[in-house]
């Protein structure tokens, strides 16, 4: 019987130290980093358990605990002084070598020869000019003095795809020649890195900001003018802006301007101004966000969401300057001195300017828009303009099984 009483306290210790140890799953310090094989609990290939020393266990929690928690706490200082500190990339860098607007194009109606070409600046961008003035100057277009249209050229880059996979091909085989091992080669690798990853970086970089396919979309203008002195009464032409941009919309207030201009000057100087001012517009300053960020802004209210960003882009440009010496310290706030750069009202949208005949023009570039959204629309305006004819005429339509769901007087935005 003593012998029993004297062996069950260690049994309970051992089931104590095991009930304890299941407890401390939740906490990190109480695990060793890794399992040694000269671990005492393993001898001769058979697990023994040993009742735990007195003090051994809570002099290690007390050792490591301290320990973790400050370590942690000095990554996580670090890792968001890295990020505030991280340089944010622009969406349209000011030493880009893409341009905002492409080309610029005029047709005009011929009485005889119907819609013809007169000037593409600064090039010709389709060999199909007669393709090109009829998608500019679209039927009946004569019968109102003023439209706007929206239409999308594919850019064939077959030409500039076949010379990349030549010049890798060739750098792949220039470098499968030499020895992994040499000094060469591994410099190379270093500079240009794996053609797995290099693809992969570039797949990333268009999904969080690239322009997508090689699209180029085309906002056009037609004006017509009354003119006793044309054959029939009137004149018809037509200027569109070539862009990579699909919030093409912002072009509208130029294209008024630059089409009324063109009117009184048809020369291809007025296009070369329009396409110099259009060009020039300074948008470096605008930061380039990823589809997630984009998503949350375009489904947010706030007028300052991320707006540590356009601050951090305003913060690179000034050290820009102070470096290059264009431009002298900006004045502090208290001083209630001028600042050159100022951050948006509104993050929704980045405001910036054209100078186009010495008249400043202001433009709002939205931010939130992603590829797939092309021009400034309203959904409320386009089912009001097929709501009002609807209820106050209605027509019936054909019966469809798929169209029609509500009979012949379906709502027209149900069959569009």
């Amino acid at each position: 019987m003593t012998s029993v009483l004297s062996y069950r306290p260690s049994t309970s210790g051992t089931n104590g130290s095991a009930t304890n140890a299941l407890d401390r799953q939740a906490s990190l310090s109480s695990f060793p980093s890794s399992r040694t094989p000269s671990n005492p609990s393993m001898r001769n290939g058979a697990p023994t358990i040993t009742p735990p020393m007195p003090g051994r266990q809570g002099s290690i929690s007390s050792s490591r605990t301290p320990s973790t928690p400050s370590s942690s706490k000095r990554g996580v200082h670090h890792s968001d002084a890295a990020r505030r500190n991280a340089r944010i990339k622009s969406q349209y860098p000011a030493d880009s070598t893409e341009r905002h607007v492409e080309y610029i194009l005029v047709a005009s109606f011929h009485v005889d020869r119907g819609p013809i070409m007169e000037h593409q600046y600064p090039g010709a961008i389709s060999g199909d000019e007669n393709m090109l003035a009829e998608l500019m100057l679209p039927d009946q277009a004569h019968v109102r003095k003023q439209d706007w249209t929206i239409f999308f050229l594919h850019k064939d880059t077959t030409e500039n795809d076949d010379k990349e996979e030549g010049a890798e091909a060739n750098m792949q085989e220039h470098t499968s020649d030499e020895s992994p091992n040499s000094g060469e080669a591994a410099a190379r690798k270093d500079a240009h890195g794996d053609n797995g990853a290099t693809k992969i970086l570039h797949e990333q970089e268009e999904m969080e900001g690239g322009e997508g396919p090689p699209l180029i979309y085309v906002l056009n203008l037609v004006n017509t003018k009354q003119d006793t002195t044309a054959k029939r009464g009137a004149v018809v032409k037509a200027m569109a802006i070539c862009t990579r941009h699909s919030f093409l919309h912002i072009y509208k207030p130029l294209l008024l301007l630059a089409l009324e201009e063109y009117f009184r000057s048809p020369f291809p100087e007025t296009l070369a101004a329009l396409y110099d001012a259009v060009n020039a517009m300074d948008l470096s300053l605008m930061p380039r966000l990823t589809v997630l960020e984009r998503s949350i802004l375009q489904a947010s209210d706030t007028k300052d969401l991320f707006i540590e960003k356009f601050e951090q882009m305003i913060k690179q440009k000034t050290m820009e300057d102070l470096r290059s010496n264009e431009a002298p310290l900006p004045e502090s706030p208290e001083k209630g001195g001028p600042a050159r750069y100022n951050t948006p009202r509104d993050t929704h949208e980045f405001e910036s300017r054209v100078i186009y005949n010495q008249i400043p023009i202001p433009i709002k570039v939205p931010t939130s828009t992603s590829a797939e959204t092309v021009g400034d629309f309203s959904l409320i305006k386009l089912i009001q303009a097929f709501s009002t004819p609807h209820a106050s005429s209605p027509q019936p339509f054909l019966i469809h099984p798929h169209l029609t769901t509500s009979g012949a007087y379906t709502h027209p935005i149900i069959v569009l």
